[in-house]
């Protein structure tokens, strides 16, 4: 309805305009709102309204609220919205933020044991060869090895196989 009278009457220039107030759309929308709209106060004393403003009073932001009560993030940015614009909201404790718990991804490749690490590379076996039996990335077996110590000992095996002679 707003974009109709500003498209109609200019932007924010109808609520002064004679003609726009006397528009028969913009009357039928006062009329309805009349008769269909609660006051703020009538649902800011609601159960459900009480709960949400607890809950944010106490520092919950709209995500927790959605959790603890079970209602869309619609419901609850909508409810907030407007005690933000009715002042309820000016002494709320800041939002918390609580840390995101991260999974350990570690724990899904566990590192074998440095002599079956050192079998492996006695076996002759390049480290993308190792990688593939150990079932795991490359990048991963570089930081086993490097964890082991075992970076040089991979090079010098490396050259040893291939009869190159250099110092490492």
């Amino acid at each position: 309805m707003l974009k109709y009278m500003d498209k109609k009457y200019g932007e924010n220039r109808w609520a002064n305009d004679e003609h726009a107030c006397a528009d028969p759309q913009f009357v039928t929308l006062q009329l309805w709102l009349d008769m269909h709209a609660t006051p703020f106060e009538e649902n800011f004393n609601s159960p459900e309204w009480q709960k949400v403003y607890q809950l944010r009073m106490q520092g919950y932001g709209p995500v927790e609220i959605v959790k603890a009560l079970g209602i869309t993030k619609s419901k609850a940015v909508g409810r907030l919205h407007a005690m933000q614009i009715h002042g309820k909201l000016d002494n709320a404790k800041p939002i918390i933020k609580r840390p995101k718990i991260q999974p350990n991804r570690n724990l899904a490749y566990p590192k074998p044991p440095k002599e079956e690490l050192i079998d492996l590379i006695d076996s002759g076996m390049n480290k993308t060869a190792m990688a593939e039996e150990l079932g795991v990335g490359r990048n991963l077996l570089y930081r086993w090895l490097e964890k082991d110590g075992l970076t040089n000992y991979a090079k010098k095996a490396n050259y040893r196989r291939t009869g190159a002679t250099v110092n490492v």
